[in-house]
Parts: structure tokens; sequence; C-alpha cells
């Protein structure tokens, strides 16, 4: 069992919702997939449709971005999926090293502590403004 986090931050990098969680999956891979797919059944579920998701999978992200010859069998499913979503949206799919985002980090590890192993993406709402004053 690993934890995963999903965040939405906002054109001036506030955060704006996020959802955290645990899932049994076979592989990092696997696992890295279905936290994007969650970020990206969130932003359909709210209307979302301009959104850069990122993640520090560089597979996940290639095979988002079209840039695998052949993805792997255990998320074809899954990245068929999402690539069906942002067809029909203006939604980048783009690679982050861990280092550039400790808050998706910290709501993986300290909100599911029992877990060894996390997992994080973001996906910012571009053009949204800040909510803040």
């Amino acid at each position: 069992m690993v934890a995963f986090s999903c965040l939405a931050r906002d054109s001036c990098e506030g955060i704006q919702f996020y959802r955290s969680g645990r899932i049994v999956a076979s592989s990092a891979l696997v696992t890295e997939a279905w936290a994007v797919h969650i970020a990206c059944g969130m932003a359909v579920d709210m209307g979302i449709s301009i959104a850069v998701f990122e993640s520090d999978c560089h597979v996940l992200v290639d095979c988002m971005n079209n840039k695998n010859e052949l993805e792997p069998w255990e998320i074809a499913v899954v990245v068929a999926d999402m690539k069906q979503w942002a067809c029909q949206k203006n939604w980048k799919f783009t690679w982050a090293c861990r280092e550039q985002n400790n808050a998706a980090h910290w709501f993986a590890t300290n909100c599911l502590e029992k877990s060894s192993i996390c997992f994080w993406v973001v996906f910012r709402l571009v053009g949204i403004p800040s909510y803040e004053g």
C-alpha cells in the first residue's frame, strides 16, 4: 500500500484543494498513473478545462505526451482514459522533480503516516486568479 496526494494550485501557487489517499498497486508506475488519473478526474468533476498536471514520473509524462512509442501495458488503460479527457480540454502534462513540490509530498507522507512510500501530482488551474486578498 502506498500513499498519494493531488494538489490543485491557482496561478499564484496558492493551494485551492487537495486529495490524499492510499492505493494498492502492482508497481510504482501504476501508482503514479492512478494518482494522475485521480487528479484528472477531480478536474473533470470540477469542470476545469485549462490545467497543467505535474508528476515526477518521466515514463508517465512521456506517455501522456505521446513520446513513448509503446506504453507500458500495466498503465495503458489508465493512460487512454486520461488522454480521452485531455483531448477535450486544454491540459498539459509536465515533469517536475520532487524537490519542486514539497507541499504535495508533505500531504502524502504526513496525512498517511503508516505508508512508507508516497507519490504526488500537482495540477495548476491556469488563468485562475488567487483567492487571497
